[in-house]
């Protein structure tokens, strides 16, 4: 008879390699243009987009403004990143937990945005980890990578477990 908790196990190696792997999904759903719903970013504003076309911006290396990607100076996504994971019990149940997002209140200055008033409520105003998933929605290509990672472990478990080969096809 199969062990089921031993099938869905996750050690904290494989928890930290899922979560890379989420973090650099989810940073390439971003550069899509596409957010936690599935749906594209709200426009630039007139004056924000046509000074991202003109290249107004310090350190600026990105004149894309459609679909929005969140991008100008290429630094807030260079700090979008994996933070940390763990298997937790709660209350007789097994969580697993993967946060991502940014460690630094230095972003908006890294973007060239100390000057803006936007600034201050990027980072909420003080140095902190911006988390971008945890119990949030992390949007449909996310999605497809937890669904695809939990399927994989489970292959390997199972693999280990009946000592034969287990393969996991996207469908």
């Amino acid at each position: 008879m199969f062990d089921f908790k031993k099938i869905i196990a996750f050690t904290d190696r494989d928890l930290k390699s899922f979560g890379r792997t989420l973090a650099e999904t989810h940073k390439r759903q971003i550069q899509k243009g596409i957010d936690a719903d599935g749906n594209q970013f709200t426009k630039y504003s007139k004056v924000y987009a046509q000074k991202k076309r003109d290249g107004e911006f310090k350190k600026q290396i990105s004149k894309q403004t459609s679909p929005v990607n969140l991008k100008l100076t290429g630094q807030l996504l260079k700090n979008f990143r994996f933070l940390g994971s763990s298997a937790k019990k709660r209350f007789g149940k097994g969580e697993l937990f993967i946060k991502y997002g940014f460690q630094s209140d230095s972003i908006a200055k890294d973007r060239g945005m100390n000057d803006d008033k936007r600034s201050t409520s990027l980072v909420h105003g003080k140095k902190t980890k911006r988390v971008i998933a945890s119990t949030n929605s992390i949007g449909p290509d996310a999605e497809q990578a937890v669904a695809h990672i939990f399927a994989s472990q489970i292959a390997k478990n199972l693999q280990r477990l009946l000592k034969t080969r287990t393969k996991v096809y996207r469908v």
